[in-house]
């Protein structure tokens, strides 16, 4: 019975641990004053993610490039 506890608590510190190595960066997407883009590189590794930031008038277009296939890409929108 002792030993069935000890195993929960190692597994769940290696899961708490995991998860927390497990952010990447946030960026706030700007554009240098007369530009209209942005070029932003970075490398994310295992369950690594980064979160871009920006905002965007109607009308605007965004366009997003990823050089791996095996990486998701997911865009969330708010309706300010």
């Amino acid at each position: 019975m002792k030993i069935k506890g000890i195993s929960k608590a190692v597994l769940l510190l290696a899961l708490l641990t995991s998860t927390s190595f497990a952010a990447g960066k946030n960026v706030n997407v700007e554009f240098r004053k007369g530009h209209s883009s942005a070029q932003y590189s970075g490398e994310i590794k295992g369950y690594d993610y980064d979160t871009y930031t920006f905002y965007a008038k109607k009308g605007q277009k965004v366009h997003v490039s990823i050089s791996n296939e095996g990486a998701d890409t997911y865009l969330f929108g708010s309706n300010r």
